[in-house]
């Protein structure tokens, strides 16, 4: 049997009064898999008020 792996990963970090938010997409995601996904970051980020993006 052979398995189809996919999914993400998503980390928060804290130091000093930075927060890092880390993200890691495996394999093939689905228009599904962001639905799910969505409310995860949405929720996450909540209380942040300054965002910055580092790619």
């Amino acid at each position: 049997m052979q398995f189809k792996r996919h999914g993400i990963s998503i980390g928060m970090e804290r130091i000093n009064d930075e927060f890092f938010l880390y993200i890691k997409a495996i394999g093939e995601l689905t228009h599904e898999d962001y639905e799910h996904i969505t409310p995860l970051l949405e929720y996450a980020l909540e209380g942040v008020k300054k965002l910055r993006f580092n790619y």
